[in-house]
Protein backbone atom coordinates (compact mmCIF):
# COMPACT_ATOMS: atom_id res chain seq x y z
CA UNK A 1 0.00 0.00 0.00
CA UNK A 2 1.01 3.57 -0.34
CA UNK A 3 -0.44 7.02 1.28
CA UNK A 4 -1.86 4.94 4.07
CA UNK A 5 -4.18 5.77 7.00
CA UNK A 6 -3.65 3.98 9.96
CA UNK A 7 -6.45 4.44 11.92
CA UNK A 8 -6.13 1.98 14.58
CA UNK A 9 -2.35 1.31 15.12
CA UNK A 10 -2.96 -1.22 18.04
CA UNK A 11 -4.70 -3.65 15.91
CA UNK A 12 -1.89 -2.97 12.99
CA UNK A 13 0.61 -6.28 13.26
CA UNK A 14 2.69 -8.34 11.07
CA UNK A 15 1.27 -11.94 10.05
CA UNK A 16 -2.10 -10.85 11.87
CA UNK A 17 -5.02 -12.48 9.61
CA UNK A 18 -7.40 -9.78 8.68
CA UNK A 19 -10.88 -8.98 6.21
CA UNK A 20 -9.90 -6.72 3.17
CA UNK A 21 -11.25 -4.88 0.41
CA UNK A 22 -11.12 -3.36 -3.03
CA UNK A 23 -14.05 -2.41 -3.89
CA UNK A 24 -17.15 -0.42 -2.74
CA UNK A 25 -19.60 -3.39 -3.78
CA UNK A 26 -17.39 -6.09 -2.95
CA UNK A 27 -17.38 -8.31 0.22
CA UNK A 28 -14.65 -8.41 2.87
CA UNK A 29 -12.30 -11.18 1.88
CA UNK A 30 -10.16 -12.82 4.23
CA UNK A 31 -6.23 -11.79 3.95
CA UNK A 32 -2.81 -11.43 6.11
CA UNK A 33 -1.16 -8.61 6.69
CA UNK A 34 2.69 -8.26 6.04
CA UNK A 35 4.73 -5.47 7.31
CA UNK A 36 8.34 -4.92 5.25
CA UNK A 37 9.80 -1.73 6.95
CA UNK A 38 7.10 0.72 5.67
CA UNK A 39 5.76 -1.11 3.28
CA UNK A 40 2.46 -3.33 3.82
CA UNK A 41 1.42 -6.14 1.90
CA UNK A 42 -2.23 -7.56 1.95
CA UNK A 43 -1.78 -11.07 1.10
CA UNK A 44 -5.85 -12.42 -0.42
CA UNK A 45 -6.31 -16.07 0.87
CA UNK A 46 -8.43 -16.24 -2.57
CA UNK A 47 -8.23 -14.91 -6.01
CA UNK A 48 -9.27 -11.29 -5.96
CA UNK A 49 -10.98 -10.21 -9.57
CA UNK A 50 -8.76 -6.76 -11.17
CA UNK A 51 -6.63 -5.20 -8.58
CA UNK A 52 -5.41 -2.33 -10.10
CA UNK A 53 -2.64 0.29 -8.86
CA UNK A 54 -4.44 3.36 -7.64
CA UNK A 55 -7.49 1.55 -6.58
CA UNK A 56 -7.89 1.83 -2.64
CA UNK A 57 -8.20 -1.42 0.08
CA UNK A 58 -9.81 -0.93 3.18
CA UNK A 59 -8.47 -3.58 5.75
CA UNK A 60 -10.45 -4.34 9.17
CA UNK A 61 -10.30 -6.49 11.87
CA UNK A 62 -13.29 -7.44 14.46
CA UNK A 63 -15.70 -5.40 12.26
CA UNK A 64 -13.36 -2.14 13.06
CA UNK A 65 -12.08 -0.07 10.23
CA UNK A 66 -8.31 -0.05 11.16
CA UNK A 67 -6.33 1.29 8.10
CA UNK A 68 -6.76 2.07 4.19
CA UNK A 69 -4.42 2.82 1.47
CA UNK A 70 -3.75 2.87 -1.94
CA UNK A 71 -2.74 -0.25 -3.96
CA UNK A 72 0.87 -0.25 -5.34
Amino acid sequence: MVEENILVPELIKNGENILAKIRYTAKESQAILKIEGNNKKVLFKEKQRAITPGQSVVLYKDNIIIAGGKIK
